[in-house]
């Protein structure tokens, strides 16, 4: 059905980027016998909140920039004045981060369905940086976003993710502009690790 707005889902959210939305989301359609919904106020979807997938076993994080619905499966963080979203997607996303939210939240290792609850991410600490060191991390989250855009979801996703290769399976005349991707996205990610590491003493 192309009725209606995008609705992202947590398996859209991948680390940096919110891959398009395979669903729509109609907010005025009928709902059958028994049915029921619940729908924020709109400016609740607006653009510049950080999106977080429910289902994971750490935080993974993308900043909205068009402001999408989204589900349940995903967390909403409304980052105050002052602190860039992705300046704190790329804490979410670092391996610093991911290291102290394992040790802060043991339960988080489980196999099983996991989950980044509310209330872990009101605990994760967010390192202090200077102005300088906020705008330089964010511009490498920024960097890392549009890469991502430019492959397809399939391709952004695998390499947001897992750091494969986006262009063992591109067709020839892309192979080589997905491979250069894959060298900027890995490059820029690298630097927000040791940045983090850097600022938490890691």
């Amino acid at each position: 059905d192309q009725g209606g707005v995008p609705l992202i889902e947590g398996r859209d959210v991948v680390p940096f980027h919110v891959l398009p939305a395979r669903k729509r989301l109609r907010v005025n359609a009928p709902l059958p016998a028994g049915g029921y919904c619940r729908v924020a106020p709109p400016d609740r979807y607006g653009p510049g909140k950080v999106l977080v997938r429910q289902t994971a076993g750490w935080p993974v994080a993308a900043v909205d920039r068009e402001g999408r619905c989204f589900r349940n499966s995903c967390l909403a963080i409304y980052p105050p004045e002052g602190l860039p979203a992705h300046f704190l997607a790329a804490w979410l996303n670092s391996s610093p981060a991911r290291r102290l939210w394992r040790e802060m939240f043991p339960e988080s290792r489980q196999r099983a369905f996991p989950q980044v609850k509310v209330g872990y991410l009101r605990a994760l600490p967010v390192p202090r940086a200077d102005a300088p060191t906020r705008r330089r991390l964010a511009a490498l989250a920024r960097r890392i976003e549009a890469g991502l855009a430019l492959l397809t979801p399939e391709a952004a996703a695998r390499l947001a993710r897992d750091g494969d290769s986006p262009g063992a399976n591109s067709p020839a005349g892309a192979a080589f502009r997905d491979q250069a991707v894959a060298r900027r996205v890995r490059a820029a990610r690298a630097e927000i690790d040791r940045l983090f590491a850097a600022l938490v003493g890691a």
